[in-house]
């Protein structure tokens, strides 16, 4: 993620990131994203670029702050988002207008085709909290949700992140 160009005497970081995620039946995979943002200077536009694996693709795309939703437009008029290819990812730009404040804004999609199916197993490889964002994040909690029955003996989790962070495996869960 990455804001507006840098100017004198700006910059920004995220206070918080939560990740929900729910895998469906059907292999698809809805994912929350909310990120509190802490401005100092003035902001305009967030850019948030996904990187879907290849045979996956990303649907139902809504942006919100405090239940507020934004609309789909071109340009940058506050309270709209819009999408753009950016070779093998995807820009997701939104519209506000922040001086030296703190916002928090929610990102929803789809992933279709999230997880693979093989003969015995089946696999969902995605990075929740990826290398793109050019700040820090100051806190990251991601919940991923499994269909219901899926026992804890039967999944497996690996997390890339700091070494203090912690990997909790449930009943159809792991955060």
């Amino acid at each position: 993620i990455c804001c507006a160009g840098p100017a004198q005497g700006k910059s920004y970081y995220i206070a918080s990131t939560e990740v929900t995620a729910d895998v469906r039946t059907d292999g698809s995979m809805h994912v929350r994203e909310v990120r509190t943002f802490v401005f100092s200077g003035e902001f305009h536009a967030v850019d948030r670029f996904v990187v879907p694996p290849p045979g996956t693709r990303i649907e139902g795309i809504a942006v919100t702050e405090n239940g507020a939703a934004h609309r789909e437009a071109l340009g940058e008029l506050p309270g709209t988002w819009y999408t753009k290819p950016d070779g093998d990812r995807l820009q997701i730009t939104w519209a506000f207008a922040a001086t030296d404040e703190t916002r928090t804004f929610a990102l929803d999609f789809d992933l279709i085709g999230a997880v693979v199916k093989h003969a015995d197993y089946a696999e969902l490889y995605w990075q929740f909290v990826g290398k793109e964002w050019g700040v820090r994040s100051e806190t990251a909690l991601v919940t991923l949700n499994l269909p219901p029955l899926v026992p804890k003996a039967e999944i497996e989790a690996w997390a890339h992140g700091p070494l203090w962070g912690d990997v909790e495996i449930g009943e159809s869960r792991v955060t």
